[in-house]
């Protein structure tokens, strides 16, 4: 399908990677590590979450939390008086709903919530299976599981309310990874392959395919570029942006009409 791209230089993914290190006693141990950008730059202010290999809390307070830090000026963080063990820094899709920023996990079967200008811990919610891309659609969270199945959740509970199966010409699409919610569509990106699918919600047959396979050798060619991964939409100005993991750039794209 057409596609227009403009390079936006003045936007920036973070594609976070961590790197950790450990200290202590057989009793206790310090964990710190540095979160950067796709250009090696450390990126300050963020938040890390660490989640045992087995998603047990390593406290019952808050719900069930888990430690947190935050990053400093150069991007380390650093947990102290840990309890030894394994963990994971994996958050995956992202979406603000009903005023509340929810963040679903990888392997973790956990929606974590906050409060999207604090990022004070709001909440906890628990589901079935992996967790993918996330998007809101004004009723709804729309959540994929890189499987054809795309869920729609209540906000209030995060209970699946229902559920649709993408289909392109009667063959399920596996591996749905990245959502968004644009002009009452599902955008889609699928897991290593550099195309996005624009799903009708309703019946959750594809009613577009765009390649961008053009744009990820670009990329492939600039440097040590991953899978196209991040669906954008600004939509009060109705504007359209692509990326994706370790993408030296984010991309302003138009879609021409068929």
């Amino acid at each position: 399908m057409p596609v227009e791209i403009r390079w936006a230089p003045w936007a920036l993914a973070l594609l976070l990677c961590g790197c950790l290190s450990g200290s202590g006693s057989d009793t206790e141990t310090a964990l710190s590590g540095k979160l950067v950008d796709g250009n090696g730059r450390g990126v300050a202010g963020a938040r890390v979450l660490f989640v045992p290999v087995d998603n047990n809390p390593l406290s019952d307070s808050a719900g069930g939390a888990f430690p947190e830090a935050k990053t400093d000026a150069k991007g380390v963080y650093r947990f102290d008086s840990l309890a030894p063990g394994v963990y994971n820094v994996f958050g995956e899709g992202m979406a603000i709903a009903k005023g509340r920023l929810f963040v679903i996990t990888w392997k973790e079967r956990r929606a974590l919530v906050y409060d999207p200008f604090s990022f004070a811990r709001l909440g906890r919610y628990d589901y079935a299976g992996e967790g993918s891309g996330l998007a809101y659609n004004g009723r709804h969270i729309v959540m994929s599981n890189l499987t054809s199945t795309i869920r729609f959740r209540d906000p209030d509970t995060f209970k699946s309310v229902r559920s649709i199966q993408v289909k392109e010409n009667g063959v399920a699409v596996d591996q749905i990874n990245a959502l968004a919610w644009i002009r009452g569509q599902i955008w889609a990106n699928i897991w290593l392959v550099p195309d996005i699918l624009i799903i009708d919600p309703a019946t959750g047959n594809v009613v577009r395919r765009l390649d961008f396979s053009a744009l990820q050798a670009s990329e492939n060619a600039m440097g040590n570029a991953h899978d196209m991964n991040g669906i954008g939409y600004w939509g009060n100005e109705d504007r359209l942006f692509v990326t994706g993991k370790f993408w030296q750039r984010v991309y302003e794209i138009e879609v021409l009409p068929n």
